[in-house]
This record gives structure tokens, C-alpha cells and sequence, in this order.
């Protein structure tokens, strides 16, 4: 039997480039805009380490 942990993504040999990087720039994308939503619920301090770490 097969360590199921191994397979939880595959990757598809043929996908190009340019859609993989679309799909990264994308999520990258929405973690920065959940990132500095979640800063400005923070008090200052907390905020600012928030942003240093975005």
C-alpha cells in the first residue's frame, strides 16, 4: 500500500509554464490580500508584524 500523504497533488507533465505561473501569481495574490485584511483586525503592534511578515 502507498503513503496516501504522497499523493495529495500530482502534477501534470504536460501543463504549461505560463498557466502554472498564472495559477501561482493568483494565489499569491489573494494571500496578500487576505494577509492585510486580517492586519488591519490587529492592534498596532500586532498589525506591524503582520505586515513585516506579508
Amino acid at each position: 500500500m502507498s503513503n496516501p500523504s504522497s499523493n495529495l497533488f500530482t502534477v501534470n507533465p504536460h501543463q504549461n509554464t505560463e498557466t502554472l505561473l498564472v495559477n501561482a501569481s493568483e494565489t499569491l495574490s489573494s494571500l496578500n490580500a487576505l494577509t492585510c485584511n486580517l492586519a488591519f483586525d490587529l492592534d498596532t503592534s500586532q498589525r506591524a508584524i503582520m505586515l513585516g511578515i506579508q
